[in-house]
C-alpha cells in the first residue's frame, strides 16, 4: 500500500472518530463550548493536512503543480487588487475597523471576478463543444 494512501486512511479514520465525540458529546449535554472548540482544532488539522499534501505533491511532481500554483498566484492578485481598491466606507451601524471593511470588500470583489470568470469559462467550453 501506498504512504501517501496508508496516511489519508489513517487521518481520515480520526476524523471519522473525532465526528463521534462531537455527535456524542452534543447529544449527552450542552456543550457548546467544547464542541466548537474541538471543530476548530479539526479544521486546523484538516488545513495542516491539506498544505502537507499538497507540499508533498508540489515536491513529488513539480511541472504538473505549475499550472495549479499559477492559478492560485493568479486569484492572490486578483484578491490584492480587489483589496486594495476596495472602500473604507462603513454601512453598518456596529463599529468595525477599515481594514475590516476592506478585507470584506476585497473578498466580494474576488467571488464577483471569480464567478463572472466561471460563467465565462463555462460558456466559451459549451461553445467550443459546440463546433467540436
Amino acid at each position: 500500500m501506498n504512504k501517501s494512501i496508508n496516511s489519508s486512511i489513517i487521518i481520515k479514520s480520526l476524523f471519522y472518530a473525532a465526528i463521534v465525540v462531537i455527535i456524542l458529546l452534543g447529544w449527552l449535554g450542552n456543550k457548546v463550548g467544547l464542541i466548537l472548540s474541538t471543530g476548530y482544532i479539526l479544521m486546523g488539522i484538516a488545513l495542516f493536512a491539506v498544505l502537507l499534501f499538497s507540499i508533498t505533491k508540489l515536491i513529488d511532481n513539480p511541472k504538473k503543480s505549475l499550472k495549479s500554483l499559477l492559478g492560485l498566484v493568479a486569484i492572490v492578485l486578483v484578491f490584492l487588487i480587489a483589496y486594495f481598491t476596495a472602500s473604507e466606507e462603513s454601512l453598518s451601524k456596529i463599529e468595525v475597523t477599515e481594514g475590516y471593511i476592506k478585507f470584506v470588500g476585497g473578498s466580494l470583489t474576488l467571488l464577483y471576478f471569480i464567478g463572472g470568470a466561471s460563467v465565462l469559462a463555462i460558456i466559451a467550453s459549451e461553445i467550443h463543444s459546440l463546433f467540436k
